[in-house]
């Protein structure tokens, strides 16, 4: 069985990962992804402000690092916004990747 991804990385507030542990999370959901499309499901994943930290440093290794027939994302735009990603852009390169979008109304940075 896989490991849970929670035992893969453990985030940080400020996206500082070790590129063992991306390796292991994207490992995670590629393998996740594709048991689940033997059986019919699509995973996507969403994420949280940690992975849109450090310039996006661990949802691009991420997207990088796994097969777009096994995983998706859900973005989140609001914890991506929070965490100061340039949003147009981000839909720009991504967009072949995003299942969906979650979208929130912000005031003064609270939802």
């Amino acid at each position: 069985p896989a490991t849970p991804v929670a035992d893969t990385v453990k985030r940080s507030p400020d996206g500082r990962f070790t590129p063992d542990q991306l390796r292991a999370k994207a490992r995670f959901l590629n393998e996740t992804g594709k048991r689940c499309r033997a059986e019919g499901i699509r995973i996507a994943y969403h994420n949280h402000q940690p992975e849109f930290a450090n310039n996006s440093a661990e949802i691009e290794g991420l997207l990088q690092r796994t097969d777009p027939d096994n995983m998706m994302l859900l973005w989140d735009s609001g914890h991506a916004w929070l965490a100061g990603c340039d949003l147009p852009a981000f839909l720009r390169r991504h967009a072949t990747r995003i299942a969906g979008i979650h979208v929130r109304d912000y005031r003064d940075r609270k939802s």
